[in-house]
This record gives C-alpha cells, structure tokens and sequence, in this order.
C-alpha cells in the first residue's frame, strides 16, 4: 500500500494489553518496517529517547504507555534493581527534555494525558519533528482506531497533518488527539 516504507518504532513501556501487537500488525500489513521495542525498566526508555535502540532510517516513534497527569508512567523496579543514576520515577517534561535527542523524528503517544503542551515540549525541544498525543482520558479501543486510522493515510502517501485530521475526525473520543509541531 505504502509507496516509500518508511520504519517506525513502537515502543511498549510495561504491558499496555494487546494495543501493541494490533498496532504492529496493522502496520507491517499497510507496508511498514516495523522496530518492537518492548521496555522494563526506564534505561530501556532512555535508550530510545536517545535513538542509541533505533534503527537509523526510523522515521516515527509511537509510545504506547500509560499516562497520568501528563506523565508516562514507568514499571516500578525492586531499589537494587535500578542501575546507578537510573531515574527511579515516572517521566515527564523534565525527563524527556533531559535525555531525549529525538532529531527528525515523529513522535505519536497512545497513553492518556500525555498529549499537553508539557510533554509535547519535552518531545519538541529534543528535535522531535513532531508529537501526538491524547489531551485527556481515552477510551483504548479509541486510541487504537485512531493510530490504525492515522498509519492507513500516512501509507496512502497523505501527509502527516492530513492524516491526523482524518483519524481525529472519527468520533469524539479520537478528537482528544492534539498535533504540536
């Protein structure tokens, strides 16, 4: 379907239920490569913010995660777990502006709340070419349509702003989506 493949990278932080493999599915069967990063502990994340766990030709990254209060919750560890220095915390604004270098990257966020100006700085400020996020609490098979939505125009050749106004316009739980660029 997709003229030009282009890799995205679908980064799953703790278990978000069966969000992941639909939206890998969906993806390797509309004609992408697609790069399954699953993270389990804040490191892994941080080696994604940082692109050192991307391929060099991913062109977008999906954080599929929970969010609360504009913060990407992260898998709690046992304390002699964490390696030393290792953020112990969720991430927010602070920490993504802090270790991400996301240069030329599209950023898309299935996990709640985490579509503010915040966050969507925190990715920005790091180089992200753009990011989409969900503003309030979304229904998950609504965030799911929406990214299924999304990647089916983006692999008709539309644009990416073209794109996310046609999966936004599905109905009134995908319109908590927000654009920031």
């Amino acid at each position: 379907m997709s003229k030009k493949i282009k890799t995205i990278a679908v980064a799953e932080i703790d278990y978000v239920g069966l969000e992941v493999t639909a939206i890998r599915s969906t993806l390797e069967y509309f004609g992408f490569r697609v790069l399954y990063i699953p993270i389990g502990r804040p490191n892994d994340f941080i080696s994604v913010l940082n692109k050192s766990a991307l391929y060099d030709d991913v062109e977008i990254l999906i954080v599929c995660a929970h969010g609360e209060k504009n913060e990407i919750i992260m898998p709690k560890l046992a304390d002699d777990v964490y390696e030393k220095k290792e953020p112990k915390n969720n991430f927010n604004a602070a920490v993504i502006k802090k270790y991400a270098r996301l240069n030329g990257v599209g950023v898309v966020t299935t996990g709640c709340t985490l579509g503010g100006i915040e966050m969507a700085s925190g990715f920005l400020n790091s180089g992200a070419k753009y990011f989409i996020g969900p503003s309030r609490y979304i229904d998950g098979n609504a965030s799911l349509l929406f990214v299924q939505c999304l990647f089916y125009h983006i692999a008709k050749g539309e644009k990416i702003k073209q794109a996310f106004e046609k999966a936004k316009a599905l109905d009134p739980e995908t319109s908590q989506f927000i654009f920031f660029k």
